[in-house]
């Protein structure tokens, strides 16, 4: 009877990992010094010791950051330039400031002149002069004055500038009144339509100035036809520029409240004898 007998391969993972162990084992003392030599070598390195590996890394780039940094040092301003720099820096702002101020000075010296020149056409009036105070409250924007009955200031009184009328004091107190403008509500003036001859009441819509109670309703109103005030109670005197005629009974008054600064309440001088 013959027999058969199974050989197994020489050759597969499982065969060398069982021969590599039982290698090991045989030498398994020359297996654990190098385990122990390698394992002291990377302590070593990782160590805050400096003679390890990154002790002397970190102490090659810190040396690089100072070399560095005395370079900066060296191509740095000196402080006294800065400071010279500065200076001329600060003294072109100054020139720069003060032409600008020079400027605004021009500027109100000339609204003045030629806010003079305008009441001073108008005999038998006195005036006072001041610079107006801008409030909004988010829905409006209204104009007062630092002048109040102290200073003569009277209700209905005419506020004119440099171009022509601008509206009428309302709201007096003792130290302060308000500037109810052309373009107001609630405003309304006399006024006399230059071409034609045709007197009407000017009254404010809140955006403009219109014409109601036109005196002659025949007579056409031409644009661009000029027209001025009549002289009514309070001080208002009769011949004030209020603006030019404008379609659909409108006219372009010449107040703008977003440029309005120096203004000049004015009255008949006999309110004031």
């Amino acid at each position: 009877m013959v027999r058969y007998v199974r050989i197994k391969p020489t050759s597969g993972v499982s065969y060398y990992l069982k021969r590599g162990f039982f290698k090991i084992m045989q030498h398994r003392v020359c297996v654990l010094v190098i385990a122990g030599s390698l394992l002291y070598c990377f302590g070593r390195w990782f160590s805050g010791d400096e003679s390890s590996f990154f002790w002397r890394m970190r102490t090659h780039v810190v040396d690089r950051c100072i070399a560095a940094t005395e370079v900066v040092k060296k191509s740095a301003v000196p402080a006294s330039l800065c400071a010279q720099s500065c200076t001329a820096i600060q003294d072109a702002m100054g020139v720069a400031s003060c032409f600008v101020r020079t400027e605004m000075l021009a500027e109100e010296n000339e609204n003045l002149r030629r806010l003079l020149n305008f009441v001073s056409d108008y005999r038998g009036l006195s005036y006072i002069t001041t610079r107006v105070i801008h409030s909004y409250d988010g829905i409006s924007r209204k104009v007062f004055l630092p002048l109040g009955t102290r200073d003569g200031i009277k209700n209905q009184q005419a506020v004119v500038n440099s171009k022509g009328l601008v509206g009428k004091i309302v709201d007096v107190s003792e130290r302060s009144s308000r500037v109810l403008l052309v373009t107001d509500k609630g405003f309304d003036a006399q006024v006399f339509i230059v071409e034609n001859g045709v007197s009407a009441l000017l009254s404010g819509s809140g955006t403009d100035a219109v014409f109601t109670n036109v005196s002659s309703s025949d007579k056409e109103m031409k644009i661009g036809s000029i027209v001025i005030t009549v002289a009514g109670i309070g001080g208002f005197p009769y011949g004030i520029y209020v603006g030019d005629v404008l379609k659909s009974n409108r006219v372009a008054a010449v107040v703008n409240v977003e440029e309005l600064d120096i203004v000049s309440v004015i009255s008949l001088r006999d309110d004031n004898a």
